[in-house]
Parts: C-alpha cells; sequence; structure tokens
C-alpha cells in the first residue's frame, strides 16, 4: 500500500481477541519491524453501537485496519455509514464465516481480506467428508468457524472411550484418561475410522 505510514488495530475485550491483536502488533513492530504507527482501538465486547469506534477509526485515518473480534460485522457496517473504507484485515476467524459473505454480499467484501477458518481444504479425508456432509445438509459455503474443534473434541472422546474398552477392557474414567494420555490418533480413510493397532487408533 503506498504510503502506508500507520495502521489501526480494533478489538473488543475477551481474551481471544486481545490475544489476537496483542499478537498482530507484535509481528508488526517486532517481528517485521515496519516503518509505521500502529495505535490500539478497544471497545466492549457487548458493544451494539459501534459509530463512536468507527469514527475513532476514521479519525485517525489509517489505510489498514486489523480488526480482532467477534462483533467486526457491526463494525464495519459502521464505518460503511460514515464513509471510512480502509483496508481492513480480519484476525483469527473474523471474516472466515457464512455470515461475513451473506451479511455484507460480493460487492462490500472488496478491499477485505482474512485468514482462513479452520476448516480449510488440506486433503483430509476426515476433514473433507465433515465439510461435504455439512454444505449437502445446510446449503451454507462452510462449516462456521470453530465447528472442527467441537467435532474433533467429542471425536477424541469417542476414540478414547474405543481404546479404553479395547486396550483395558474397562470404560471406568481411570482408564479412559489413561487412554487420552496413551493413544495416538493417526488419520486415515474414514471408512477405517476407530480401528485400532498397538497404541494407535484411526
Amino acid at each position: 500500500i503506498p504510503d502506508l505510514d500507520k495502521v489501526a488495530v480494533a478489538y473488543d475485550t475477551s481474551p481471544w481477541s486481545v490475544d489476537m491483536s496483542d499478537f498482530a502488533i507484535d509481528w508488526i513492530t517486532n517481528r517485521y519491524k515496519l516503518d509505521v504507527e500502529v495505535k490500539r482501538f478497544e471497545y466492549p465486547i457487548d458493544i451494539v453501537d459501534a459509530t463512536p469506534v468507527a469514527s475513532q477509526l476514521k479519525d485517525y485515518g489509517a489505510k489498514v485496519c486489523i480488526i480482532n473480534s467477534f462483533a467486526c460485522l457491526l463494525v464495519l457496517e459502521a464505518a460503511d455509514a460514515i464513509g471510512y473504507s480502509p483496508l481492513w484485515i480480519g484476525g483469527g476467524a473474523a471474516f472466515a464465516m457464512p455470515d461475513f459473505l451473506r451479511s455484507r454480499g460480493p460487492a462490500k467484501t472488496l478491499g477485505t481480506c482474512g485468514s482462513i477458518t479452520a476448516q480449510h481444504r488440506w486433503s483430509n479425508p476426515v476433514l473433507d467428508k465433515l465439510n461435504n456432509d455439512f454444505v449437502a445438509m445446510t446449503g451454507e459455503l462452510f462449516p462456521p468457524e470453530h465447528t472442527m474443534f467441537g467435532y474433533s473434541t467429542m471425536w477424541l472422546t469417542k476414540c478414547a472411550v474405543e481404546f479404553a474398552a479395547h486396550q483395558f477392557g474397562s470404560v471406568d474414567p481411570e482408564n479412559i484418561r489413561e487412554a487420552l494420555a496413551t493413544m495416538e490418533v493417526v488419520m486415515g480413510d474414514p471408512s477405517d475410522e476407530g480401528k485400532i493397532q498397538d497404541n494407535t487408533i484411526i
């Protein structure tokens, strides 16, 4: 971006948003040592009217705004209303949710960029199957951010129960804890899911 001299970092007060913003600022100033001014814009996690935040951002006048927030759509819409249109960079999952495209539409996603979601396509047969099933069932573009984390948690619990029953002959809590500590989960074809060999489970 020509003549980039400052970057705004906007975020809500949730731990996730604060951490993501801290990382972004650290990378800008310490890792990449960019010769730009960086300013923080923090707002409550339960924000309802983002006009004051958008006004502060506009007054600051940064051509780039990194936003880490569950309320990022409120801020972008408020910025639209007052004519502030920087390059928006969505940290974490900020712009990687179906709601973002559905709410703003293709035209208003121009001038934005964002990180990839946890549901990215990595030639992972289990993840691909989950993605495809979700899209077929809901008609969405892809699962919302963090869906895979919830799925993974339940899947690992299922693996631990099966591993404990196979290795220890019991699914008592102690055996499940031991299974979680000792089993090695490996990726494989969905048709092989749950197969156990030695200390590995697919």
